[in-house]
């Protein structure tokens, strides 16, 4: 299994650091709640890392370039955009939280949908019958 991690943390506690956690409302591809369904789907942020740990763990070496780069590009865009919301917040301005974490999670989303992606496409390519639509 594919070990995501950031600075030593934990990938999924890295992601809740970058959200803010005191609203009442997740947005629905982060959400919790669809942890616990057994449902598998792209739609939930949960099972699409379920999928690419699932599909790169058997050429983890071919696939560990764009994990990492994946890990580091949404883990520093989420850091930013807290960083600019600080100084918002500094300035004095209002700031609607729930949007925030949808534009965050809008992000990770199209993120974690390009690196499923990849590692399907290379996966498939390095599957023994070099998959192809002629098969």
């Amino acid at each position: 299994m594919i070990q995501q991690e950031f600075n030593g943390y934990p990938m999924d506690r890295c992601l809740l650091r970058l959200l803010y956690r005191s609203l009442h409302k997740w947005t629905p591809f982060l959400s919790i709640l669809r942890v616990r369904q057994r449902k598998v789907s792209t739609d939930s942020f949960y099972w699409m890392n379920r999928l690419i740990a699932g599909l790169a763990d058997a050429h983890y070496l071919e696939h560990l370039a764009d994990i990492e780069s994946y890990q580091k590009n949404t883990l520093s865009r989420g850091e930013a955009m807290i960083a600019q919301v600080d100084a918002r917040l500094e300035k004095g301005e209002v700031v609607d939280f729930e949007a925030e974490n949808q534009q965050m999670s809008d992000f990770i989303e199209e993120k974690t949908a390009a690196l499923l992606d990849k590692v399907l496409l290379r996966a498939s390519n390095l599957m023994v019958n070099h998959y192809s639509v002629s098969d």
